[in-house]
């Protein structure tokens, strides 16, 4: 039951009907059902007659390459590599490669979203790194109607001060409405700040922060700097 129950789970919903009823009814148990053609191992619940496999809602799930491509494709990816390169390397065709790393980014999100819960009010620091989409800022014609999706993009993080923990992040133009939504995202995360418990934040003095964080952060209860 161990192997089946994992965080890889949490997002299936076949898993909330195992913790409910797996043991509690006679002869209504989990069984292996053998292998499927990627070599993953298939499960049958009695208690619900689904037959599901071991990566049921993680990236794996309905993949035809196998464990081990996947994990090879995993290593180039994080050495930076462009797509095409990656292709070159491993003999994966691009576009298998782009779902593959909109599988993960997804995936990244689930499992953030479920493990960036009731943070501490330790130590913040908020900053931005630049990009670029499609062409730089000064290439864009004026007027050409490309301002919301080309040009100039900005990525605003905020990590824990000490562990260097990766709290959340945001994308979009360089203004308060990116922002806004960085501290959409944190305060979700974070247990609520009180007078006794303040929140602290530290940035690189974007003006941004400070007409942002009122709105979101009692006064009281906040540290900035």
């Amino acid at each position: 039951m161990g192997t089946v129950l994992t965080y890889e789970h949490l997002y299936s919903g076949i898993s909330i009907v195992l913790a409910i009823y797996f043991g509690k009814e006679e002869g209504k148990y989990i069984t292996k059902q053998g292998k499927n053609y990627a070599g993953h191992q298939r499960f049958l619940c009695k208690h619900c007659g689904v037959v599901f496999v071991s990566t049921k809602g993680t990236p794996l799930y309905r993949r035809k390459l196998s464990e081990q491509k996947i994990k090879n494709l995993c290593k180039e990816l994080v050495e930076k590599k462009g797509i095409r390169a990656v292709e070159r390397t491993t003999g994966i065709h691009r576009d298998t490669i782009g779902s593959y790393l909109s599988a993960f980014a997804e995936h990244a999100i689930s499992i953030s979203e479920y493990l960036t819960n009731d943070m501490d009010m330790s130590a913040y620091d908020a900053d931005e790194f630049w990009s670029f989409v499609k062409k730089k800022q000064k290439k864009l014609k004026p007027n050409c109607g490309e301002e919301a999706t080309s040009g100039d993009f900005w990525g605003y993080t905020i990590v824990k001060r000490k562990s260097f923990f990766f709290a959340d992040f945001a994308l979009g133009k360089r203004t308060d409405t990116t922002c806004r939504l960085l501290f959409d995202n944190f305060k979700k995360h974070i247990k609520k700040p009180t007078p006794e418990n303040n929140l602290e934040i530290f940035t690189d003095g974007n003006f941004g922060y400070e007409r942002v964080l009122p709105k979101y952060f009692d006064i009281d209860s906040m540290d900035y700097g």
